[in-house]
């Protein structure tokens, strides 16, 4: 780590490749270099190819390598490629133990089907799960409600504006 306190972090990323490349190191030092090689390419050479070689095979040698995992989702968040972003998403949802980080991730997931995807269903699926926790949030029941109507489901359209108005009833009496 004796090029850590300079800026020459293309010849530390060099520096860690070729200690990556000795056959005897073990697999632990294996992921902890191809993370900080990583993370180097990615932050501050902006060499996003490379980054996301390395952040890969940190994941193949820990699959649940939650660093590895988010910074393939910042990658492909900036290359705009969402089907990997999308399994980059799925990915760490499992793992995640943090109430608040699983229903951002199931947002993240319910934007990025609707938007980029043109999977609406998939992206009713997450909304309704984000809903089903947070059932008295506005902007989740009204974005639901819209995604209904435009699938012509009037079911559920109809039963989600009920909610909406019940919502917007309760927060009037509360201003009141």
């Amino acid at each position: 780590d004796i090029y850590r306190g300079t800026r020459e972090y293309s010849e530390l990323s060099w520096a860690y490749e070729q200690e990556l490349s000795y056959p005897q190191i073990d697999e632990e030092r294996k992921r902890l270099l191809a993370l900080k090689i990583a993370e180097i390419q990615e932050a501050f050479l902006e060499d996003d190819a490379k980054a996301e070689e390395h952040y890969k095979y940190a994941l193949q040698l820990k699959l649940d390598e939650l660093i590895a995992i988010r910074g393939l989702q910042r990658i492909y968040t900036r290359l705009e490629k969402y089907e990997l972003l999308q399994d980059m998403l799925l990915k760490e949802l499992p793992l995640q133990k943090s109430k608040d980080r699983s229903m951002n991730l199931q947002l993240q997931l319910a934007k990025l089907k609707e938007e980029h995807l043109q999977d609406k269903e998939g992206s009713i699926k997450y909304y309704e799960k984000v809903r089903h926790v947070q059932p008295n949030n506005l902007s989740i029941v009204r974005h639901v409600k819209h995604l209904y109507k435009e699938q012509e489901n009037w079911v559920e359209y109809s039963n989600l504006l009920e909610k909406e108005i019940l919502l917007l009833s309760e927060k009037n009496q509360n201003i009141e």
